[in-house]
C-alpha cells in the first residue's frame, strides 16, 4: 500500500465531518419556507402563563409558608375583588376578608377601578411566626395594597385590613372623603 494513500483518509473524515455539520447548522438556521424563524420552543413556554411551583392543594401548601401563600397567591386577587365593581362584589368580598375588616368601609365608588382587570403581584412584607402577615401587592398602574392577615388559624386565608397609601392612584378624590 502506498503510505501517502493512508495518511490522506483522515483528512477526508475530518472535512467531511465538518461539512456536515456546517449542513446540519445552515439547515437548522433557515427557519420556515417563507424565510421566518421558528419561535423557540423556550420562548412558546414563556408566553404562557405557567402555574407556580407553590400551588395549593386540598388548602395545603406544596414547599411554601402560610404567609408567602397568602400574599403571593391570595391577597392579588383580593386586592383585584376589592377594587372590582362587579356584580356579585360583596360575596366575592366575603370569600376574601373577615367580616369586620378594616377598609372595606370606603364605598367601591370612591375606589378608582384601573387596576381592577388586571392581578398584581404581591410579596411579603412581614411574617409574624407563619400565624401572620402584612402583604403589599404591587398593580400595574404602580399602586400598592397593604393586605394584613391577622391569625391564620382563627381566620384562615382571610385578611383582616386592606389599605392603601397611594391615595391618587386608588382613591377618588373628592372634598370630605378618604
Amino acid at each position: 500500500m502506498d503510505r501517502n494513500g493512508n495518511k490522506a483518509w483522515p483528512i477526508i473524515a475530518a472535512v467531511t465531518v465538518i461539512l456536515a455539520a456546517l449542513g446540519i447548522a445552515i439547515g437548522h438556521d433557515a427557519g420556515d419556507a417563507d424565510g421566518k424563524d421558528k419561535t423557540p420552543i423556550a420562548a412558546e413556554r414563556e408566553a404562557v402563563q405557567q402555574p407556580p411551583p407553590y400551588v395549593m392543594t386540598e388548602g395545603e401548601a406544596i414547599g411554601v409558608s402560610r404567609s408567602e401563600e397568602a400574599c403571593r397567591l391570595i391577597a392579588p386577587f383580593a386586592v383585584q375583588a376589592y377594587i372590582g365593581d362587579k356584580a356579585g362584589r360583596n360575596a366575592v368580598l366575603d370569600d376574601y376578608f373577615i367580616e369586620d375588616a378594616a377598609g372595606l368601609e370606603v364605598p367601591v365608588d370612591q375606589l378608582r377601578h384601573d387596576d381592577a382587570d388586571t392581578l398584581g403581584v404581591g410579596f411579603v412584607q412581614v411574617a409574624i411566626n407563619d400565624d401572620a402577615a402584612s402583604c403589599v401587592v404591587k398593580t400595574r398602574s404602580g399602586a400598592t395594597w397593604e393586605v394584613h392577615y391577622t391569625d391564620f388559624d382563627a381566620h384562615g386565608y382571610k385578611a383582616s385590613r386592606i389599605v392603601s397609601h397611594d391615595e391618587g392612584l386608588v382613591y377618588i378624590l373628592r372634598p370630605g372623603t378618604v
